[in-house]
């Protein structure tokens, strides 16, 4: 969130009526205080935690005596751009490690709280029946792309590649350019345990130097990174430089590594389909030149769509619903509108 910011203020956005909060508080502007919790109201109510569980917790505490979180068998399966770029470069996707590491730590949290805890089953409507209120913050599903031939064997999902720890040849290509793109065209790129875990190894590949001892504490050899560990393609449909729509403080970070490690980035593209040679591929409206990348695998990395299922089903009951983060608008996974909408929902309930 203080990145976010940060950025906003870059941008020229920034507002003196924010402040952040760094001792675990729930964030909000400045016109919006916190209201010391009161006692129990006595009512029951039920949140469906995906990537926001913890905003929940942070006004929870003590406001009300019934308060059920829920989780089902993804346990929020995109996690976010952030979260999930932390968890890949922390090398947590391995299988389902990452979820069993989210699922302990969350029920670590949730313990002391008091608040029940379900996981590993899908919530249908007909669970909810006895709660006043339900928050529905089931975060994003990955957008289908309707590529034709997008069925073939070689074609495999984000979460296929980050979660299910599905084999990737050689050659592969990345479909869409967002940030999870991105994060994935970095993760197939890169072999063994991430450089910004090994202080040594993150200095070598990128040029970093004493700057004690050489001028500008740039190493004299400059950026050593290591070898790519396939050849990578990133695609996207729009028209000019991919990752230009990445984050200001960030983003060239992003694009520089992929740039160290060969992978070449295409805009301005039309996916016409797929089959056993690949994916061909077209440029601009009038679909010129078109060619076929000839690959093993294809990564789909087309954007988000909330994920919806639980809220469309309880509003057919014509129940009340609250819809938070992804979930509501899934558009670029703004992990700060995220929180300030859980943190103005729990002030509000």
């Amino acid at each position: 969130v203080a990145q976010h910011l940060l950025e906003l203020f870059l941008a020229g956005n920034a507002t003196s009526h924010v402040q952040l909060a760094t001792d675990g508080q729930v964030p909000v502007e400045q016109f919006h205080p916190v209201p010391a919790l009161g006692r129990p109201s006595g009512r029951r109510d039920a949140g469906r935690a995906g990537a926001h569980h913890r905003n929940a917790l942070g006004v929870q505490r003590g406001a009300h005596d019934q308060f059920g979180l829920v989780a089902g068998q993804r346990v929020d399966q995109a996690a976010g751009a952030a979260v999930l770029e932390d968890m890949v470069q922390a090398g947590l996707f391995a299988g389902n490690a990452g979820v069993d590491v989210l699922r302990a730590a969350l029920g670590r949290r949730i313990q002391p709280t008091g608040v029940q805890l379900h996981l590993g089953r899908e919530v249908q409507p007909i669970d909810l029946t006895a709660f006043d209120e339900v928050i529905v913050a089931t975060g994003v599903r990955p957008r289908d792309p309707r590529i034709p031939g997008q069925d073939h064997p070689k074609v495999l999902s984000y979460i296929d590649v980050l979660r299910g720890g599905a084999a990737v040849g050689p050659r592969v290509v990345v479909v869409g350019a967002g940030g999870i793109g991105f994060d994935v065209a970095e993760f197939l790129a890169h072999e063994g345990p991430s450089t910004t875990l090994d202080l040594a190894a993150w200095k070598r590949e990128w040029g970093v130097g004493d700057p004690l001892q050489t001028a500008g504490g740039l190493a004299p050899e400059g950026p050593r990174p290591h070898a790519p560990a396939r050849e990578v393609f990133l695609l996207q449909r729009r028209s000019g430089k991919p990752g230009a729509g990445l984050g200001k403080t960030t983003g060239w970070i992003h694009r520089t590594a992929l740039k160290m490690k060969r992978v070449q980035m295409i805009g301005g593209v039309n996916y016409e389909r797929i089959d056993d040679r690949g994916l061909l591929i077209s440029y601009g409206p009038r679909r010129e030149d078109p060619q076929w990348i000839a690959c093993d695998h294809i990564v789909i990395c087309a954007g988000q769509e909330p994920l919806r299922s639980l809220a469309d089903g309880l509003a057919a009951q014509g129940r009340a619903v609250h819809v938070i983060g992804g979930a509501r608008q899934a558009g670029e996974l703004d992990a700060k509108r995220a929180i300030d909408e859980a943190a103005r929902l729990a002030l509000s309930l």
